[in-house]
């Protein structure tokens, strides 16, 4: 019994060393609506990429294709065979502009699994006047396809089925509501509560029907109940750490029950929720005394310090470290950095989190480039027109918002720097520098959203993270906000977000 105990071990530490290999058999109806310098749609849409869509870890960016052929059945019929590699079971997302949130337990897979896509057309315009594709007429769709899965691995697919009930759990609308409904608290708690408990009952009929297996299970369950905690505490981190009181009591445990999973490595990895809830909730914890939003001041930085002191050393324990830095960078606090810095113990086994730590540190002590180096780099415009810096700049002000079409996290802070744009736009030029390494899907993405967004110039850095303004600035995760002048200088290297508006606006009237 003890020999097979040990076989098992070691097949489970051979598995996540080496993982396992799995076939996608991606079939494509293509339409002429599809315009792109490569012949093969899937090679520039179409990818698996682990759940770490906020670019925490570079090496969750690095494509998982072991090998991939592309061809045409029909002229309106493309194939992509393509094989991954997969070293855990858990959330992935297939690419394709925010991408379709999948279950995946490489041990399960024995043979080909075959995907049907098809273009979605449907394009909708919402009050607001932004234009966007739906799944149908209330619910925005994740991407430009339509996936059908095979009866047998129906489960894969699970949270594209769901989002036909309220939406994909990563979509933008249900978390603002509360400011929708003018911050009245009671009847958002009853929306989301009952769009958590749909969801729930969702769950359970599509296990009944299809079946999810054991060991997917969990990941389901705990996507669905981290999407309802970080719709639980967008009033408290970002309007009021006070209204915590007014929750019932049954809330305030809900909340608070996330303690037992800070450190879980496993949901830590393997789902895409943890981190954001993570870092939402250790802000919310140490802030309760504030009124207002979630305030990083010197009591903040006191009571995270201590809180931290009593994590073990590992990864979700570093995630916040590193998240926190970048906080206080924007700040241009560099005394808080340095303390948060002395808090993180590298490990040889967190290489990306040592250079991300590394990285924000370094950026604080040693901000970038000259003033000429600045205005000579170049850019690539919409057009794929090379820009300097300097013949780009039109205003005194410059922020500089850098973002990828894949980031999930960049994506739900558009709202909040469009009402930023509406307010400054007067006084300040405003840039979207995109980090895609895939240039016909930023391209793709611009030709469907440009329209809705004059008041900021696109353009994008070629190479991605490996260009030299990324590398040079140390920017290893987005979004990230650089707020520069029209001179090259740089005057803030890491701004607020812009969810936090009223510290973002107050770093930018300081230069104007």
């Amino acid at each position: 019994m003890r020999e097979i105990k040990l076989f098992a071990l070691l097949m489970l530490m051979l598995f996540k060393c080496y993982g396992q290999n799995i076939v996608i058999k991606y079939e494509i109806k293509r339409d002429s609506s599809f315009h792109t310098k490569d012949k093969s749609i899937g090679r520039i849409f179409l990818g698996i990429r682990r759940n770490k869509w906020d670019g925490f870890d570079p090496a969750s960016l690095q494509n998982t294709v072991v090998s991939r052929i592309s061809y045409l059945k029909a002229p309106t019929l493309e194939n992509d065979i393509v094989t991954y590699n997969i070293k855990e079971r858990g959330v992935y997302f297939i690419d394709d502009i925010s991408g379709h949130q999948i279950l995946l337990d490489p041990s399960l897979i024995k043979d080909t699994i075959r995907l049907q896509l098809s273009q979605n057309h449907f394009y909708k315009t919402d009050p607001s006047g932004d234009r966007g594709l739906y799944l149908n007429d209330s619910i925005m769709a994740p991407g430009i396809f339509k996936i059908t899965y095979p009866p047998q691995y129906k489960y894969v697919g699970f949270f594209d089925s769901l989002a036909y009930l309220h939406e994909e759990l990563h979509g933008m609308q249900v978390g603002h509501s509360f400011k929708e409904l003018k911050n009245n608290l009671v009847p958002y708690l009853k929306g989301i509560t009952k769009i958590y408990k749909d969801r729930v009952n969702f769950l359970k009929t599509f296990t009944t029907q299809y079946g999810i297996p054991q060991s997917l299970k969990l990941y389901a369950q705990k996507e669905i109940e981290y999407s309802y905690y970080d719709n639980l505490l967008i009033p408290l981190v970002q309007w009021d750490t006070e209204l915590f009181q007014s929750y019932p009591r049954d809330l305030q445990d809900t909340i608070n029950n996330f303690a037992k999973d800070v450190n879980n490595i496993n949901l830590f990895k393997n789902t895409s929720f943890h981190r954001l809830i993570l870092t939402q909730y250790i802000a919310l914890i140490n802030s309760k005394q504030n009124k207002g939003p979630v305030n990083f001041n010197k009591d903040f930085l006191d009571n995270v310090v201590y809180y931290l002191k009593k994590l073990p050393d590992n990864e979700p324990k570093a995630y916040v470290i590193s998240w926190l830095m970048q906080v206080y960078s924007g700040k241009a606090d560099e005394s808080a950095v340095e303390t948060l810095y002395e808090q993180y113990t590298p490990d040889h086994s967190r290489q990306a989190t040592n250079s991300l730590i590394d990285s924000v540190y370094q950026a604080v002590k040693h901000p970038g480039f000259s003033l000429q180096q600045m205005l000579n780099l170049s850019f690539e415009n919409t057009s794929h027109v090379n820009k300097t810096f300097k013949e780009l700049a039109s205003k005194k002000i410059i922020l500089v918002d850098c973002w990828a079409t894949w980031c999930i996290p960049c994506l739900k802070q558009l709202p909040f720097l469009d009402l930023v744009i509406k307010k400054y736009s007067d006084r300040v030029q405003f840039i979207s520098l995109s980090a895609d390494q895939n240039l016909n899907k930023w391209d793709s993405w611009i030709a469907k959203n440009s329209g809705n967004r004059k008041d900021i110039l696109q353009i994008h850095a070629p190479g991605g993270f490996q260009n030299i303004f990324f590398k040079k600035l140390l920017i290893n995760s987005i979004p990230r906000y650089l707020l520069i002048s029209s001179t090259g200088e740089m005057l803030n290297a890491a701004m607020p977000l812009p969810s936090d508006t009223q510290e973002f606006e107050k770093e930018l009237n300081k230069h104007l």
